[in-house]
């Protein structure tokens, strides 16, 4: 005889919330070479390489493509791969590849280009580049008249006239493809470790010849924010570290970074509640300690640490103050909020500030003596 019951859920109901998947972070690693052998690729729109034998096998041992990765997988450390994807040279120029990548995989963050590109295709590209969101042109150049401060000569000159710092550039005369060791060092960074940021300057290109180098030439280099690679008394390392126009490479990737992760970060915890962040002091709160997280990950990698804010005052923070924790995070009250924002249920804007840790390029040494 089966005897019938009636559901347990009458006197205990369980439900389970499910917890959706917000946006993921942006991979600030991600290095894409654009080749024009572009035989391999058939189907294919973009070639994710582990290590140099995949790309041998790929292309070919004596392949140009197998030369350009060859700097990228000799340093270390570097990203986990490498992404290629084909330039239709003979109809493409490197703006449009740069483009038409973009439509299909839009989260790659640098780039470089097989072979000499023109003055013009350089200037395009980087202008390109400099309108995308958040990504990084990087070149090779052994023109001598790259390194002149004119702009009729040196497209260099002329990004740097435009406040174009997007692009990273390696002055030498012997490795075409220097600027892939670069990179790769580089962008090599993991955001999530602790005191995982580096400077450029003092690094090492394995794989690359040591270029020789005048002091007028390096401080030709130097005045355009051009990276060199060369030998300081015996020791070999580049300089300066920068990107195009003198702004340190390391100071854009980190601060790249961080916009991508307080972007994530706010937009997750709004994304995940369960029920409504009230527009409220109570709710801004809850936001302020998202970007809180981020930038105590920043204090965590060397990112960011304490100091004098030298910027503007706003909220309770002042010009002269320190910056005790290496940042500070300012929303007003939502009593003063307009009616308007209010019924579209906009949040009050959140100020922040954060110092930069910097790193150490130089220092004078005094040394006194008495007889």
């Amino acid at each position: 005889m089966t005897i019938s019951s009636l559901p347990l859920s009458q006197i205990v109901n369980v439900q389970l919330n499910i917890q959706p998947v917000s946006s993921p972070r942006r991979d600030f690693s991600q290095l894409v070479l654009f080749t024009n052998e572009i035989t391999p690729f058939k189907e294919n729109k973009l070639l994710y390489l582990a290590n140099q034998q995949q790309v041998e096998a790929t292309f070919g041992t004596h392949s140009e493509t197998a030369k350009a990765t060859l700097p990228f997988f000799a340093q270390s450390p570097r990203p986990t791969h490498l992404m290629v994807a084909p330039w239709n040279k003979e109809t493409e120029s490197p703006k449009e590849s740069l483009s038409k990548l973009t439509e299909y995989a839009p989260h790659w963050y640098a780039a470089v280009f097989l072979g000499v590109l023109t003055d013009k295709e350089i200037l395009e590209a980087s202008e390109w580049v400099l309108a995308a969101d958040k990504k990084i042109f990087g070149i090779t150049t052994a023109n001598p008249d790259h390194i002149e401060m004119d702009a009729k000569k040196s497209p260099f000159k002329a990004l740097k006239d435009k406040q174009n710092y997007r692009v990273v550039a390696l002055y030498d005369k012997s490795e075409p493809y220097a600027i892939m060791s670069f990179l790769a060092r580089g962008l090599s960074v993991n955001f999530a470790a602790n005191n995982s940021t580096i400077t450029m300057k003092f690094k090492q290109l394995p794989g690359i010849s040591v270029e020789s180098m005048t002091l007028t030439e390096a401080n030709k280099c130097k005045a355009l924010g051009v990276n060199y690679y060369t030998y300081f008394d015996e020791s070999a390392m580049v300089a300066e570290g920068t990107v195009v126009g003198g702004r340190f490479f390391d100071e854009v990737h980190i601060l790249d970074w961080f916009v991508d992760a307080v972007q994530k970060e706010v937009f997750a915890t709004l994304y995940h509640s369960a029920t409504k962040i009230p527009l409220t002091d109570r709710g801004t709160a809850i936001l302020i300690a998202a970007v809180n997280r981020v930038c105590k990950e920043g204090i965590n990698n060397g990112a960011f640490t304490t100091g004098i804010w030298h910027g503007d005052a706003f909220g309770n923070l002042n010009t002269g103050d320190r910056l005790d924790e290496g940042f500070y995070v300012y929303c007003d009250s939502v009593d003063n909020l307009s009616l308007s924002d209010r019924e579209q249920r906009k949040s009050p804007p959140i100020q922040v500030a954060v110092k930069l840790s910097g790193a150490i390029h130089s220092v004078d040494i005094m040394i006194n003596f008495d007889r």
